[in-house]
């Protein structure tokens, strides 16, 4: 799953490596009416998304953040008003998690087990992506022969050794601008 949904972002990771910048972002809140299901800022500057929209959640959460009050504030007590009220709340919530950073806010969030947990995760940037040790051991991050470029690998794997990885993570170099055209023009030119 790993694999296809890092293959949904063919563009944006080829624009990364091009233009040496990270795509906008184009939203995060949740369109379904639920709040908190949003990605947050922590202190290091990296973000997270969470999905806390149950009130027992919420609590849970606001609890973990030092800020049981949000989850007793009429205001947020309940779904509704937590999505009436939803930009408040994003601020008072993001204050509390610009305290924190990344790996020290998730390893807390990640600990709640059982009917306190609730789905919570790193939102990883292009840069994060290109050295993930999990897309490199599935080929997914495939270098061309003469390193100038990173590209996706296929999600799709068929091989005959069993672990699912492609033998080699080189793929060919693209061609010079302008390299085929003369070759495709005849072959073009003689299907009419």
């Amino acid at each position: 799953m790993f694999d296809t949904s890092f293959a949904m972002h063919a563009r944006e990771f080829a624009n990364y490596h091009l233009r040496k910048c990270e795509p906008l972002r184009l939203g995060n809140t949740s369109p379904i009416g639920v709040y908190p299901f949003d990605v947050f800022e922590c202190r290091d500057g990296k973000l997270f998304s969470i999905e806390a929209a149950s009130d027992s959640k919420f609590a849970s959460f606001c609890s973990l953040l030092g800020a049981p009050a949000l989850a007793e504030d009429k205001a947020f007590a309940t779904a509704e008003g937590r999505w009436a009220n939803m930009e408040v709340l994003r601020a008072r919530l993001t204050e509390r998690t610009k305290r924190w950073d990344r790996e020290a806010l998730l390893d807390k969030l990640l600990s709640l087990r059982g009917s306190e947990s609730f789905p919570v995760g790193p939102v990883n940037t292009m840069q994060d992506l290109s050295v993930d040790p999990q897309l490199a051991h599935r080929s997914m991050l495939q270098t061309t022969e003469d390193g100038r470029f990173v590209v996706l690998g296929n999600p799709i794997k068929i091989t005959s050794h069993g672990d699912g990885a492609p033998e080699s993570s080189t793929v060919p170099n693209p061609p010079e601008y302008d390299a085929n055209a003369s070759r495709i023009r005849v072959e073009f030119m003689s299907k009419l």
